[in-house]
């Protein structure tokens, strides 16, 4: 009886080869494309936790937990470091009528958002304030956000408006006037997000046209901005660049 002829249906070494080739060149074109997607989610996802923990503080003093709030950004080399911090209405009706309370020394009203832990916030993460209170206040350590402040600073909101305060590169002079907004883009590429000059007021200026981290690289910074005014009202955009231009919108 003759033996049934075997069908064999595998795949010969040279259609292997190919396939391997296809693969790896469908990757090579693919991966620049996934690494640029995973950097810009992970920058908006951090500007996302930053928005969120700004939020939290102020929606906590609008509902009378704390009457005065600041929020605190210290960027290292390796990340940068955003902490929320409270004082109730008892702690600043005391001080505003002590007289010889610091808080009353009008040459110097941009110690009223001061970045000294000790010299004013009662309640911010790890502090010995009830457990009900350092509840309701949050600490972030980002690792992959540059931003345009290089030094430890903050910015103070009352709950009428009354002592909008900043400090450091959120403040100027000696009354801490404040800065409405601050850039945040991705870190690797950049050093300080290439932003061209902070200037105060509602509006905020846009990047250096390039939007890249040198001439020879079309990379993008993926520069976000959160806003705000001296009664919260925040609000977060981010610049868009079309592939080839020189300039871009905020979005």
């Amino acid at each position: 009886m003759l033996e049934q002829e075997k069908n064999n249906n595998g795949f010969a070494l040279l259609e292997l080869l190919i396939v391997m080739v296809l693969v790896g060149i469908v990757s090579a074109i693919a991966y620049p494309n996934f690494s640029e997607w995973n950097k810009e989610r992970k920058v908006r996802q951090d500007v996302d936790r930053i928005y969120s923990l700004m939020k939290n503080i102020h929606m906590q003093m609008e509902r009378g937990s704390f009457a005065y709030v600041q929020i605190f950004f210290d960027p290292t080399p390796d990340e940068i470091h955003v902490q929320s911090r409270g004082i109730t209405m008892q702690e600043l009706a005391s001080k505003i009528n002590d007289g010889s309370d610091p808080w009353n020394d009008t040459t110097a009203l941009a110690d009223r958002c001061t970045l000294d832990i000790d010299d004013l916030w009662t309640v911010f993460p790890g502090s010995s304030s009830s457990e009900e209170l350092n509840a309701l206040v949050y600490e972030i350590f980002l690792e992959n956000l540059d931003t345009n402040i290089t030094e430890s600073s903050g910015i103070c909101f009352s709950r009428n408006g009354k002592f909008y305060r900043g400090a450091g590169g959120l403040g100027s002079g000696v009354t801490g006037e404040p800065i409405n907004y601050i850039y945040f883009c991705v870190k690797e590429r950049t050093e300080n997000c290439n932003i061209d000059g902070v200037d105060t007021g509602d509006d905020f200026p846009d990047p250096d046209p390039m939007m890249f981290s040198d001439g020879d690289d079309d990379k993008q910074l993926y520069v976000n901005v959160i806003k705000w005014s001296r009664y919260g009202n925040l609000a977060k955009y981010k610049f868009l660049v079309r592939e080839g231009a020189e300039s871009g919108s905020w979005k």
